[in-house]
Order: structure tokens, then sequence, then C-alpha cells
């Protein structure tokens, strides 16, 4: 787990110089929310002898906060045992923060589609109740039309001429037909 060599590159990107990215100082830049997890994936990778690969912060000197994905893969000496590990550092901070943004925008979308949904359930609901409204109040005048049309075919029927019978007939079939 020691840190025996640390590029430009790598010092630039992690805010230490080589001296102070050697040895086990690089665990003290992870973020502390990081850092436990991250010795713990790199210390079960070396008790397997296996490749690690891990994304974390590390926290600048000067107080800002770097996203990286690294990656180690064993080394072996000549007889094949494990002689250390050999790692890449990449910086993904603008990939995160595009994520970031990405999961900011996709719950403010998911917000808006509630809000709309909730608006189009109470627009239906008020469209329910104003048509059962409607229906209720054309309801009684129908009834009355129906009924007066009726009493004219029994008393008057056999007096009306067969246009004006079929006329009343009509009425009465199609104020039935708009109270159902």
């Amino acid at each position: 787990g020691d840190t025996v060599f640390v590029n430009e590159a790598w010092s630039a990107m992690v805010g230490l110089d080589a001296d102070q990215g050697r040895g086990r100082n690089w665990a003290d830049a992870v973020h502390a929310d990081d850092r436990a997890r991250v010795i713990a994936q790199w210390e079960e990778a070396v008790r397997a002898h296996a490749p690690v690969t891990a994304e974390y912060r590390f926290c600048r000197p000067d107080g800002t906060v770097t996203w990286v994905q690294g990656q180690a893969v064993p080394l072996r000496d000549a007889r094949g045992h494990p002689a250390g590990y050999i790692g890449t550092l990449a910086d993904v901070t603008q990939r995160r923060a595009a994520e970031d943004q990405l999961q900011r925008h996709a719950a403010e979308l998911e917000q808006k589609v509630e809000e709309r949904t909730a608006s189009l359930r109470n627009a239906i609901t008020q469209m329910e109740e104003f048509s059962y409204s409607v229906s209720h109040d054309l309801r009684a005048p129908l009834r009355h039309i129906d009924a007066f049309s009726q009493q004219v075919l029994k008393k008057c029927g056999d007096a009306l001429d067969p246009e004006s019978r079929n006329a009343l007939e009509r009425v009465c079939a199609n104020t039935q037909r708009m109270s159902d």
C-alpha cells in the first residue's frame, strides 16, 4: 500500500506534490466519506492479488474536491509472485458533475410530471362533476317533456294528423334517449 512513485499529472490532479503522495499519505487525501470504503476495497484486492477499481473523491489542500477513478493491477515478479501494484488515476469530476446535473434534471422532470398528473386528475374530476351536474339538471326537464308529450298522445293522439303524431312520438323517443 505504500506509494513509491507519482508523476506530475497525478500531483496536479490531486494537489499533492511527489513527496506528499509517496508512502501511505495518498489515503489521507481521500475524502473522509469515501476513505473507509476505498481502503477496504484496496485491502481486499491486495489480499486476493486482484485488480481494483474505485471511484472516489480526493480533497485537495486548497479545499476543492476532485472526483477520480482509480485503477490498480498487480505486478508479479519473474516467478509470478505479487510484487506490487501499478495504478492509474483519471479525473472524472466533469462526468460526475454532468451525472449529478442529469439526476437533478430527472428529479425536476419527475416533479413536473407529478404536478401535471395531479392537475390533470383534478381537471378530470371537475369535468366528471360537471357532467354529473349537467346530466342531473337535464333529467328533470326531460322527464317533464316526456310526460307532457305522452299525455298529449294519450288524450289527443287520435285527433292528430299523422305528421304531428309522428313528431310527438319522436319527441318522446328522443327525450328518453337523452335521459338514458
